[in-house]
């Protein structure tokens, strides 16, 4: 007798946000892209007076740039943020400085190194996902003295953060999804032999407990324990707070490392998603 397949009830939000910059660079393929393979779920666009978009029935575009959430902690920790930025920050301040962006000589912490300076801009997933989830109803916020709270459900709630400048090769199913996090994880990432892990994509299943990760991502930026560390960057915070959790819970999806430190696209996604990584800065100028 053959098995019977069971079938979860799951709802899939992927999703990304972008300034105007970033959206002529890269945004733009990623929404086409989306739209092109019919990719389960639905793509939340978490945008900055981006005009114009193509929302959709599976494309939901929201304009942060007036988020009161953002702009308070922007106005918060101004003097994290470099000038070029909205910020009041000056550049480096390293002995024997000041160093460029990429220099390794840098004291960290420090504002005039790459992960630092640019950290108030990778800091709009967080904000991104925030709004996501509340207006999917699926977690409630407060201040960072009280922690969040998962709203229950009888569904599979995943929700699937993903870079602007990534694209979308081919349908991935409700199945696919699920079947990333395997049998007990609620969290994917993708690292493999890198220091640090990739941020690019990655999954987190709120009904497992993925919820309490991102409680924690967001409490690290909102109570602004994130400059105290050597890194202020998604990624060295995310690699942080999942170091804290038993193995079993998270899972990376990550088989080799490629050019440019690449490993979404050599990966257990490769057939699903690409990621352009590092051409925001390299090719576009866009990170400087």
């Amino acid at each position: 007798m053959a098995k019977k397949i069971i079938r979860e009830p799951i709802d899939v939000a992927w999703v990304t946000s972008f300034a105007a910059d970033m959206y002529k660079a890269s945004a733009a393929g990623l929404i086409d892209s989306f739209k092109r393979v019919a990719c389960c779920g639905k793509l939340w666009v978490m945008h900055e007076g981006v005009l114009h978009l193509p929302e959709s029935s599976n494309v939901v575009c929201r304009d942060i740039s007036h988020d009161a959430y953002l702009l308070n902690w922007l106005e918060k920790n101004s003097q994290h943020i470099p000038k070029h930025l909205g910020g009041t920050a000056g550049e480096c301040a390293c002995k024997g400085g000041p160093y460029l962006p990429h220099d390794k000589r840098h004291t960290m912490p420090c504002i005039g190194q790459w992960f630092n300076r640019n950290a108030s801009r990778w800091y709009r997933k967080i904000v991104a996902m925030r709004a996501a989830l509340l207006e999917l109803g699926w977690m409630c916020f407060s201040d960072v003295d009280v922690a969040a709270s998962v709203i229950p459900s009888s569904r599979n709630r995943v929700l699937i953060w993903v870079d602007s400048d990534c694209e979308f090769l081919s349908r991935m199913s409700e199945t696919a999804v699920l079947r990333m996090f395997g049998d007990t994880a609620h969290t994917f990432y993708h690292q493999a032999g890198r220091k640090v892990l990739e941020a690019g994509v990655m999954g987190y299943h709120i009904d497992r407990g993925a919820w309490k990760v991102i409680d924690h991502i967001h409490s690290i930026y909102q109570g602004g324990q994130f400059h105290k560390l050597d890194r202020w960057d998604d990624s060295y915070i995310i690699q942080k707070v999942l170091r804290k959790l038993p193995k079993q819970c998270t899972i990376d999806l990550a088989e080799r490392v490629g050019p440019n430190s690449g490993v979404i696209p050599y990966g257990r996604l490769k057939n699903y998603i690409t990621h352009k990584k590092g051409s925001h800065s390299r090719v576009h100028k866009v990170m400087i």
